[in-house]
């Protein structure tokens, strides 16, 4: 790869967008005084940016086996981890989230299901008594129910965003 000093420059300048002005400047003025030094020992300017680019100055240029092996051990170790610490708390998550799910159903349905089995109580008193159990789990499990379909996505989408991570996290090194 061929790259003049201007070229090197521009690039560099491209890299440092988001960095402070006065940073900026002390690394930009930093790589000029490498520049006027090597050049001042009869360095060609494609060979000093291309000895910056690679290693900082004297590194050849990365090896792509390199990377690929780094990245198979990155993904076995993330795959390691994630089994031994974040499957297990997945699950167990995920199991009650869905058991609450099912809770809230089943109690949305119970009051008529005890009027269909049993009908109506004889006295009043005892009539009082189921109608209250009867909202009362009516209630409860309208919460539960209501409340598993607001936070079952939006955990579903927290851990679509963990596995990206990961996948970015391999892609990344």
């Amino acid at each position: 790869m061929r790259m003049t000093k201007a070229e090197f420059f521009e690039l560099l300048e491209q890299k440092l967008r988001g960095v402070p002005e006065p940073d900026r400047t002390h690394i930009l003025q930093r790589y000029e005084d490498l520049f006027y030094r090597a050049m001042a020992n009869g360095e060609p300017e494609e060979q000093i940016a291309y000895r910056i680019l690679y290693q900082g100055g004297g590194g050849a240029p990365p090896n792509k086996g390199d990377s690929s092996i780094g990245k198979l051990i990155a993904g076995a170790a993330l795959v390691l981890f994630n089994l031994i610490f974040i499957l297990g708390p997945f699950i167990a998550v995920c199991a009650v989230l869905f058991a609450l799910g099912v809770v809230g159903v089943v109690l949305l349905g119970a009051p008529f299901l005890y009027f269909v089995a049993n009908g109506l109580p004889g006295g009043l008193t005892e009539l009082l008594f189921v109608i209250f159990v009867c909202v009362g789990m009516f209630g409860l499990g309208l919460v539960l129910a209501v409340g598993m379909s607001y936070v079952g996505p939006r955990f579903l989408k927290l851990a679509g965003k963990y596995v990206r991570w990961n996948v970015n996290a391999v892609r990344g090194l």
